[in-house]
């Protein structure tokens, strides 16, 4: 696998090299954008992802610095405590509860999708140069982790835009069992013109994962390579498939503009109405499979397996134990918008329309052959919103979505958004409230599942979720400062039990979470903190760090005025608290109450340095203070090694 990234590598560097040195002689032209003219000496690249109601765009900088280049995981990348099984590629969560959950309806396979590229996740571009990024990342032997991510766009014409993104992945890791790899690949592309515009992306990801089910730590035992682990022959398979299709008809004006008396005036189309029509889709696929589990005697939160074939091997007897689901889900969407400049008077915008969405399961019920294995259903409903993101005093919108028949009949789902900027002479400090209240049935899976074994079979009747969210912040770009709460208060919650099967915790509770993030700035030197603060009104359900900490020191400077450099160090810690505890079979974090964490704080060596569009980092990480041979435990009975070295390169190509 290492051999093939590598040719992979090579081929596309060569092949996106030669499309580049290539004259785009259409672009050579002044060309039009959304916000005027272009001149095509100057790269003009603009990126952004669709809203989740697909609806509107959030722009977003493409990153051309090269700060924190060394924090290539990607759950590391959006939290600062996280849950994982010690290898790329292998389930991870954040131990910070808001970001805990995903939309993801397959059950089994949403702690790998961080590592996926989904349609309803990619960035689209519009750019008057052909852009390309390629990122790579290697390690000692030890783990022999390779990573590679491609990207490739450039207009087809000023308003057409096509690219694609490769993703790949093979690592080792540093114990028995826990070889990974991956492969990710994604297409894209938008248009948009005056009356009309359409984005379409598609995504296939197949990954691999062997599971060891963790190693029987013993504190005595110096060397960790001598530590057993608890499945010997136990691994999974994940296929998720996404695809979007969105298409807008605009209605409308054509203004203008009058300079002066003098100079002509310039038009520009002013919609008024829009008409969106939406196609989803998505498909996952999880297979779990041992050989043998009859060898190593584990609790029911792995599986004790009963049924299916079992076979003999001399005196040893053996089973092969194999569980497969997938989901299939299609929703259409129509829609249709009224701008804030529809109506004179009011300066409010209105939205609403109709969906469908349509679900396939399978589950293969084993013994039961004569069964249907396949539960089809769907839901039908409507949704309805105002807004006005053109006010100079507010910025705000408020939706609500509700289900009319099917399997979430009466089921809804309510959200507020409010965002402001005061400014302040040369300083501004932004504000930003989101409002949510979701009643919801628990998913398909969280209520059925069919499993080789059976401890971890289940059939519930568990009663509609409540989930009220209330977040607000503020922040300073400038001072690289920003501050928050988040409150959750639930009811009927449903989580992963100490037996690895789903339960509900009826009684209302509240979570609350507060953070601060700053970056301090004192002459070279950069002091990079954020800090969240956790508690829950129960420790039933959940069990979560009361804090939860990350701190980077470095030295910041310019060399020869071409090489940028940053030299340092950063930390993560968290207080003591249950880990969760993982199920190989599910690929499920369930709560478990007999071992807290230790509050070991874990810490990396960093050397981040850039040369025009081209970024490396080197990385010594996972060091303990005395720099000894002990491990760290991200998780439960699944400890990482200690002083890892690791490097990569970003290059960013404009033409």
């Amino acid at each position: 696998m290492k051999k093939r990234i590598l040719i992979l590598l090579s081929l596309i560097t060569i092949s996106l090299q030669s499309a580049i040195s290539q004259p785009n002689t259409e672009n050579k032209l002044r060309t039009s954008f959304s916000s005027g003219k272009i001149d095509s000496s100057k790269v003009s690249l603009k990126r952004w992802k669709l809203s989740e109601d697909l609806i509107s765009k959030k722009h977003s900088n493409v990153d051309t610095a090269y700060d924190m280049a060394h924090i290539y995981v990607p759950f590391f990348q959006t939290s600062i405590s996280n849950a994982y099984l010690g290898n790329y590629g292998q389930a991870g969560r954040s131990n910070i509860f808001v970001e805990q959950h995903r939309p993801d309806i397959c059950l089994f396979s949403r702690y790998y999708t961080p590592y996926m590229i989904t349609a309803s996740d990619i960035n689209f571009y519009n750019t008057n140069k052909p852009y390309a990024n390629i990122t790579f990342n290697t390690s000692s032997t030890q783990t022999d982790q390779q990573m590679i991510d491609v990207l490739y766009t450039q207009n087809i014409s000023p308003n057409w835009n096509a690219g694609f993104q490769v993703k790949g992945y093979a690592s080792k890791g540093q114990f028995a069992r826990q070889q990974t790899n991956g492969t990710d690949i994604a297409i894209f592309t938008s248009y948009e013109g005056k009356y009309y515009s359409a984005y379409a992306a598609f995504s296939n990801n197949k990954n691999r994962a062997l599971l060891n089910g963790g190693v029987a730590y013993n504190q005595q035992e110096s060397n960790l390579n001598l530590l057993p682990i608890l499945l010997a022959n136990a691994s999974v398979r994940l296929q998720k498939r996404t695809a979007l299709f969105v298409q807008t008809l605009s209605l409308g004006q054509t203004k203008k503009n009058k300079i002066s008396d003098t100079v002509t005036r310039t038009a520009y189309f002013k919609p008024w109405v829009q008409i969106t029509h939406e196609l989803q889709f998505d498909r996952d696929s999880y297979a779990f499979q041992d050989d043998d589990v009859t060898k190593v005697i584990i609790d029911s939160a792995y599986y004790i397996a009963s049924g299916g074939n079992i076979r003999t091997t001399g005196t040893t007897a053996t089973k092969t134990l194999f569980d497969s689901v997938y989901y299939r889900r299609i929703e259409n969407k129509l829609q249709i918008r009224f701008n804030e400049d529809w109506n004179q008077y009011f300066k409010i915008g209105l939205r609403g329309g109709i969906f469908h969405e349509r679900y396939d399961t399978y589950n293969f019920r084993f013994k039961y052959t004569s069964t249907n294995n396949t539960d089809q259903f769907s839901t039908a409903g409507v949704y309805a919103g105002l807004f006005n993101h053109k006010g100079q005093r507010w910025d705000w919108e408020a939706t609500t979505k509700y289900m009319m028949t099917g399997y979430y009949k009466n089921n809804f789902e309510t959200k507020a958004d409010l965002y402001k900027v005061f400014r302040f002479k040369r300083d501004s400090i932004i504000f930003n409230a989101e409002f949510t209240s979701i009643k919801k049935k628990p998913d398909f899976f969280e209520q059925t599942f069919y499993s080789d074994s059976s401890k971890l079979s289940w059939s519930n009747q568990f009663q509609d979720k409540i989930e009220t969210y209330l977040k607000a912040e503020i922040s300073n770009p400038k001072h690289l400062f920003s501050a928050g709460i988040n409150y959750a208060q639930l009811k009927n919650y449903v989580y992963m039990d100490s037996t690895g099967k789903p339960n509900q915790y009826t009684p209302n509770f509240s979570v609350l979470t507060a953070y601060l993030n700053k970056t301090f700035r004192i002459w070279h030197f950069r002091v990079a903190g954020r800090v969240a603060y956790q508690i829950s009104s129960s420790n039933i359900p959940i069990s979560l760090p009361k804090i939860a900490a990350f701190g980077a020191l470095y030295y910041e400077d310019c060399l020869f005025k071409v090489l940028f450099f940053q030299l340092g160090a950063d930390a993560y810690y968290h207080s003591s608290f249950y880990q969760a505890g993982f199920t190989p079979l599910t690929g499920q974090f369930y709560q478990q109450r007999m071992i807290k964490s230790k509050e070991e704080p874990m810490y990396d060596f960093f050397l981040n340095f850039r040369i025009k569009r081209a970024v490396v980092y080197v990385k010594l990480e996972n060091a303990t203070p005395d720099f000894s041979s002990s491990a760290y435990f991200p998780l439960e009975q699944y400890p990482v090694k200690s002083l890892l070295f690791k490097y990569g390169v970003i290059w960013k190509f404009h033409n």
